[in-house]
């Protein structure tokens, strides 16, 4: 590919747009003109990619053994990296995190029993100074519902890295998942349309079957 093999291209995908904006369909000759066009640039877009095939396969096949090369020194370092955080970093960080949330478990539970406690001993003063058995059991309820606020327990850090709770699901029972969460099969009712196509019509319920008009560019005998 030369300098002159690109002017060429450049004046005939120039002129193909001109002629291009100037076409007007509105009767069987102007309708034969577009034809031909559309002849024209087929021809013209094969020859446009012939030009650059031999530019870009060079490229290609450049780029291929740059990839290679940069593969031969990146993947075993990747490797590593994977391993390091997957079977070391990983299971200390799961196991501190486990024991973080056991000592937050327990705190609350503790916290927990003391509030009721408290509240279990000021119910039973306000029985003793005659309150209203309403306003006891309010005591109570108060204790049992309101917040506990315990620290959080930091956990071990490395920089760099950070542990994210992915939450996962399998289906125990598909019978019983609720249709919100059911994917319509849109591949196979696109190819039961195209392949009944009129007999489709009110074949699927709850699927609307239309047809549209399109052109089509015929592919060229002998290229």
């Amino acid at each position: 590919m030369n300098s002159m093999e690109l002017m060429e291209l450049e004046h005939k995908t120039s002129d193909a747009i001109q002629q291009a904006k100037a076409l007007v369909v509105n009767d069987q000759k102007s309708l034969e003109q577009a034809n031909t066009w559309l002849g024209e640039v087929r021809r013209l877009r094969k020859l446009i990619v012939e030009t650059f095939k031999p530019a870009k396969r060079k490229i290609d096949e450049a780029k291929a053994e740059l990839l290679i090369q940069e593969r031969k020194f990146d993947e075993p370092l990747r490797q590593q990296e994977e391993i390091i955080l997957r079977e070391k970093i990983s299971p200390y960080l799961v196991e501190e995190r486990k024991k973080a949330d056991e000592v937050r478990k327990q705190a609350e539970s503790e916290a927990r029993k003391k509030q009721e406690d408290a509240a279990l001993s000021a119910a039973l003063d306000a029985e003793k100074n005659g309150v209203p058995t309403i306003q006891i059991e309010a005591i109570l309820d108060q204790a049992a519902t309101a917040p506990i606020s315990i620290p959080k327990k930091e956990v071990p850090k490395a920089d760099g890295v950070y542990m994210v709770r992915e939450w996962h699901f399998s289906i125990d029972n598909a019978k019983l998942v609720p249709c919100e969460y059911h994917t319509i099969d849109e591949p196979k009712i696109r190819q039961v349309v195209r392949a009944l196509k009129e007999v489709a019509v009110g074949k699927i319920p709850g699927v609307k079957v239309w047809y549209e008009d399109a052109p089509r560019k015929r592919m060229a005998v002998g290229g």
